[in-house]
């Protein structure tokens, strides 16, 4: 999958390759990334 990295304030895009990496954890209803970070959704 491709996608567009946008900083903000301002949008400057970002022109370079970034691998991310995701483990779902469908029981907990979270996302870990590559780097240890954990992602939960609000609401």
């Amino acid at each position: 999958m491709q996608a567009a990295l946008v900083c903000l304030p301002g949008g400057n895009e970002f022109r370079t390759r970034v691998s991310l990496d995701f483990s779902h954890d469908r029981v907990a209803g979270t996302l870990t990334d590559g780097f240890g970070i954990v992602w939960t959704r609000n609401g």
